[in-house]
């Protein structure tokens, strides 16, 4: 419960700081903020599906690729003047889309978490990444690393994809009907939370800060 206010107050934050700014913040931190309303509204209604009929797996269908999308989108407009990276997030998001509808189709029912496809977003997710670090250290800045808002965005993606694939990819391996040990449980919620803390960074120095002149 106390990680569910946790994790729940961070998104709210990070959404309310995103609106307060929003004239301020370029397009792919707007679209942020549009990620983090869709992961909240997501979050809340699993929470009370899974207290009321006890199944919200059928929430995931949907927010699983909705939330590629989402991010696909953010990646498109950070790839500046990159069109063939463009292209490839464009292509990501029919391919994410078509693979989720076939997915809830035959292999993994609306009452079944689509772990499939939360697989196949983290193999993408990761070429985002990896691209988007490749970017940065081709690009010359002036900014210090730990002040600039697509490295704390990318970062996080990355932590993220990491303990996901993993957890994801064992929980696909052990059969329903075997014990799944609840710390794997806890440490993904905790890594959430941190994951969901430094897009807050991502967030924070997104927005342009007003140089304070004396006289």
């Amino acid at each position: 419960m106390i990680d569910s206010l946790i994790y729940f107050s961070i998104l709210a934050i990070n959404i309310i700081y995103g609106l307060f700014h929003i004239r301020k913040i370029e397009t792919p931190y707007k679209i942020f903020i549009l990620l983090m309303a869709v992961v909240l509204i997501s979050e809340i209604t699993a929470e009370v599906l899974a207290h009321t009929i006890r199944n919200n797996c059928m929430v995931y269908h949907v927010f699983a690729p909705l939330h590629f999308i989402i991010i696909s989108a953010i990646y498109y407009h950070l790839a500046a003047e990159n069109s063939q990276f463009k292209y490839f997030t464009i292509f990501s998001c029919l391919f994410i889309f078509v693979a989720s509808l076939l997915n809830t189709i035959y292999l993994q029912p609306i009452s079944i978490f689509p772990s499939n496809i939360i697989l196949a977003n983290s193999v993408f997710f990761l070429m985002y990444t990896l691209f988007t670090f490749r970017q940065m250290l081709q690009t010359v800045s002036t900014v210090s690393l730990l002040k600039q808002s697509i490295f704390w965005f990318n970062a996080a993606n990355l932590i993220y994809i990491s303990i996901t694939f993993f957890y994801w990819a064992l929980y696909n391996l052990i059969s329903v009907e075997i014990y799944f040990p609840p710390i794997l449980d806890n440490a993904i919620i905790i890594i959430t939370i941190l994951v969901y803390a430094m897009y807050g960074l991502a967030m924070y120095f997104s927005v342009p800060k007003t140089k304070q002149t004396n006289g």
